[in-house]
């Protein structure tokens, strides 16, 4: 199983709503291990430094932005772009 959450606000993403989100994808009793946070206008840096923190846990959550979602349409190859940012958030 795995949990995706959209944020189509007029601002960037905060470490709020990730951890949030992280705690939503926690709760599902182990059987959900990856979330996809998907940010229309990004991420503040904190949220880098929260993933940065929850790095050492099960729970893997993938920011995803507005132009990887452009890059997607663009390529037509939507798995392409989510793998990238898969390997985007591990590679932290």
């Amino acid at each position: 199983m795995l949990l995706a959450e959209c944020k189509n606000w007029g601002a960037k993403c905060g470490k709020d709503e990730f951890v949030i989100f992280r705690q939503k994808v926690e709760n599902r009793t182990r059987r959900c291990s990856i979330g996809f946070l998907v940010s229309w206008n990004g991420f503040t840096t904190t949220v880098m430094k929260e993933t940065l923190r929850g790095s050492r846990e099960d729970v893997l959550i993938v920011p995803i932005t507005g132009e990887d979602i452009r890059r997607a349409v663009r390529s037509v190859n939507f798995a392409k772009v989510l793998l990238d940012a898969w390997d985007r958030a591990v590679s932290l």
